[in-house]
């Protein structure tokens, strides 16, 4: 296995450079990237969303930089829209080293990094601003652990907003959770932690959730104002009911062998790009969010903010999610994580 990771990348980079070489140019502009010590290389980077989302504009900000950082001798190419595969196929394909670069959230690497797991605890972040600041602070060095250990690189994790619950059932207080038949992913720590407040999660693939809210077969759904909105659930539901329960985490990763394989300075480069472009993506994602609750209230969606003796009481009937996720895989990551929320917000 990681005889292949390293081929595919001796080949990648050869691929590279001859391409470079045979671009039509004179020979002396063909060579004088080699003269200068650094190869012109690109790199592919996959993900699943689509170019409206804040996640596609943070990573064509991050490539931009790159280029610049690089004077333009290494170039990231975008494929969004699942053009290179789904979730689960880019993750196989990263992890091989057939696609260096891959863009998505935490939920679908569980499978291929059991303790990422830690963050499907439900209401654990207060806030986007302590999220933000776990994200980029010392515990981000824990998580890339985890990573590495799974033949990736971790380049970014960058909280963008929380799920939240739209529903054609009004919830205003906690008893209203009450047989709530809510979609969710095929997940068992989110389905476990619907059950514990009193619902009835349906796990359904997300191209049915439309059409199974339409009919009927679920009340509800719960994502980002910016997913809701931008696939007309909205259309469908009556309340969003500002639930804050897990927080969508937007990572970049790449195949480890392929960035420790890289120059330096294109390693330093991507790094300093991501940081910059993740402060891009956050401040966006913020931005929009605000946008999208205006859309829906426009369009006649009534946005519900709970109490917080409400957060309180779905915590405390949560703990049979978070013990089981805590079953699963340890209490270290998991102390981790609550000791650096606890510091982030103080």
């Amino acid at each position: 296995m990681k005889k292949r990771r390293i081929l595919s990348l001796l080949l990648a980079c050869m691929m590279v450079l001859s391409l470079a070489a045979c671009g039509g140019a004179p020979e002396e502009e063909a060579e004088a990237p080699e003269a200068e010590g650094l190869p012109v290389m690109n790199l592919q980077l996959g993900t699943a969303t689509s170019e409206e989302t804040s996640t596609h504009k943070g990573l064509v900000k991050f490539a931009e930089l790159v280029a610049e950082k690089t004077d333009g001798k290494l170039t990231i190419d975008l494929y969004p829209n699942s053009q290179l595969g789904a979730d689960r196929e880019l993750l196989e394909a990263c992890q091989m080293g057939d696609v260096a670069m891959v863009g998505q959230t935490t939920a679908p690497q569980v499978n291929f990094i059991p303790t990422l797991a830690v963050f499907d605890m439900a209401s654990t972040f207060p806030s986007r601003e302590v999220a933000y600041e776990v994200m980029t602070g010392p515990f981000k060095a824990d998580i890339s652990k985890e990573y590495d250990a799974a033949g990736f690189k971790l380049i970014s994790i960058v909280p963008q907003d929380f799920r939240q619950t739209s529903s054609n059932k009004e919830i205003r207080s906690f008893e209203d959770f009450e047989g709530l038949k809510i979609r969710t992913m095929e997940n068992p720590y989110h389905m476990e932690y619907w059950r514990s407040i009193g619902a009835n999660p349906t796990p359904l693939a997300w191209s049915e959730v439309y059409i199974a809210l339409q009919q009927g077969v679920v009340d509800a759904q719960e994502n980002m104002y910016e997913t809701i909105y931008t696939n007309k659930i909205h259309e469908q539901q009556k309340y969003v009911i500002n639930t804050n329960h897990i927080m969508f985490l937007a990572t970049v990763i790449m195949n480890k062998d392929i960035f420790e394989g890289l120059p330096e300075e294109y390693q330093t480069a991507i790094t300093e790009a991501m940081i910059e472009a993740d402060q891009y993506t956050y401040d966006l994602a913020g931005e929009k969010r605000d946008s999208f609750r205006k859309d829906l209230e426009d369009y006649g969606v009534e946005v519900i903010d709970l109490p917080e003796e409400t957060h309180q009481q779905m915590r405390e009937a949560a703990k049979p999610a978070y013990d089981m996720i805590r079953e699963d895989i340890g209490d270290e990551i998991v102390d981790k994580l609550l000791t650096a929320i606890d510091e982030a917000s103080k």
